[in-house]
């Protein structure tokens, strides 16, 4: 396919992209290059898709061509089927992998090309999904991004507003929802998104699962770890749920200079560098180790917490346990 003809490095792929503009500058030219993009998403992200990367150093552009990285390539297909499917997917993550830009994307690419698809996509609050004024954090500010840096004659008709984009042409449309026990329990979708699910409040993520597991035949859960407990833990544990895993390891950039400790344990230059940031072992854990046990430790460092406890520290006033339900204090047992 025409994918394969697609040149990966930056300044080759930004060559190929001015050449195949020029290229469709005629109606006939334009229909086949929809369809290319229709049979293959792969193709449509690394020729008509952008990024945006404010942390780019320098003064140069911030705006930066999407093309996908190896791991993108075997997983992104696997979100696709998933949704063709009607499959429950998993996506666990290190942090800063791209996996929010991915599915919506491919949220994007059903609703644009795709006839009859609903899509809603959540995350904890509404702040989230969309908020007024400019803030490209939002998933919402995401979706506008990226139908508005693709050509105009590749994008159908759109309908946009708060909490609602629509490709009425298609019959096709993604809603914005926040977290609330009844969200979806009436409605019926193609496929729902629920970003960074670990931060949702435990109970607050246990009835959304609940609410959307009657909306949607696929569910698609994106999240870090934030503990072992909670609905994305539990549903990280179901053998009968599709899991997909982007661990730092699988970046290209991150993983440059790979190594091992002492322990077997895989680090890089880029790793390390990160850890010193973060400092804490839970944080290091959560962020980049997808490791939901060690995600939960003491704030504390514990080699901290024994030299102060080798010092002069004045003696507890009472030693004991909290004992809770669902994230509420319910007594302390001395």
């Amino acid at each position: 396919g025409l994918y394969a003809q697609v040149p990966k490095g930056i300044k080759e792929n930004l060559e190929y992209r001015v050449k195949v503009l020029r290229a469709c500058q005629d109606l006939e030219t334009q229909k086949q290059m929809i369809q290319a993009c229709r049979d293959d998403i792969l193709f449509w992200l690394n020729t008509f898709c952008w990024l945006y990367e404010p942390r780019k150093k320098g003064r140069g552009r911030k705006v930066i061509p999407f093309v996908t990285w190896d791991y993108q390539d075997e997983d992104i297909p696997k979100i696709q089927r998933a949704v063709l499917e009607g499959l429950n997917l998993l996506l666990k993550k290190s942090r800063d992998m791209g996996a929010t830009w991915a599915i919506l994307y491919v949220l994007t690419h059903f609703s644009q090309f795709h006839r009859d698809n609903a899509f809603a996509v959540i995350s904890r609050v509404g702040s989230s999904v969309e908020r007024s004024g400019s803030d490209p954090d939002t998933l919402f500010s995401k979706l506008d991004f990226i139908v508005e840096r693709q050509p105009g004659w590749l994008v159908p008709m759109v309908v946009r507003r708060k909490g609602h984009l629509g490709f009425p042409q298609m019959n096709s449309a993604v809603n914005g929802y926040n977290t609330t026990g009844d969200v979806l329990r009436s409605g019926r979708k193609t496929g729902v998104f629920i970003d960074e699910y670990s931060a949702f409040d435990e109970q607050d993520g246990h009835a959304v699962n609940a609410a959307t597991s009657g909306a949607a035949f696929c569910r698609i859960m994106c999240s870090t770890f934030l503990g072992p407990s909670g609905a994305f833990y539990e549903q990280s544990q179901r053998d009968d749920i599709e899991k997909i895993s982007w661990h730092w390891t699988r970046h290209p950039e991150k993983k440059k200079g790979l190594y091992y400790d002492e322990a077997g344990k895989a680090r890089s230059p880029s790793y390390d560098r990160r850890c010193r940031e973060l400092i804490l072992p839970a944080l290091i854990a959560a962020e980049e180790d997808m490791d939901p046990e060690g995600s939960v430790g003491p704030f504390f460092p514990a080699d901290l917490l024994n030299k102060i406890l080798k010092d002069d520290c004045r003696p507890a006033y009472m030693r004991g346990r909290l004992e809770s339900d669902m994230g509420q204090p319910l007594s302390f047992i001395d």
